[in-house]
């Protein structure tokens, strides 16, 4: 029987959006070439919005409190927030043999493995380390049994 388990530190790299964006105001809204980016009304026929700004009254309640979650960004430029944290890996080795004399030219031997192990990945499911997925997996390998005579 054996225990094992790994820890490795991971980054990422993401955009996350910048407090005067999470208040509707893109007017300082870039893309990756410099260029202002112009956000379109689709309610008005994708006219833009005044002065790039979404009005509050526009935003929907659930996605503002969701936004609370966002970290402030600690970088500038495109790829403005960087997230650390560990990802684990947990492995469990199990192994069981039945050997068994039948008689004195007879013997009988059976082996089982069982391997179940756990996995956590920071990122897999969002950019923000706090929402990471874990991940359980079970593998069993029975040997053949033997008999000799």
């Amino acid at each position: 029987m054996g225990i094992a388990a790994a820890r490795r530190g991971f980054h990422t790299a993401r955009h996350h959006p910048t407090g005067a964006q999470l208040r509707g105001d893109f007017s300082q809204a870039r893309d990756a070439l410099g260029k202002p980016i112009v956000l379109t009304d689709p309610l008005a026929k994708n006219a833009p919005f005044a002065g790039n700004q979404i009005p509050a009254n526009r935003f929907d309640p659930v996605s503002m409190k969701l936004a609370a979650f966002y970290p402030a960004p600690d970088l500038t430029g495109a790829n403005n927030y960087i997230a650390q944290a560990n990802s684990t890996n947990t492995f469990n080795n199990f192994g069981t043999k039945i050997d068994h004399n039948l008689g004195s030219n007879d013997r009988l031997m059976l082996s089982a493995f069982w391997k179940p192990s756990q996995s956590y990945s920071p990122f897999q499911r969002s950019p923000i380390p706090i929402f990471g997925a874990t991940t359980s997996s079970s593998a069993s390998s029975p040997e053949s049994g033997g008999c000799t005579s």
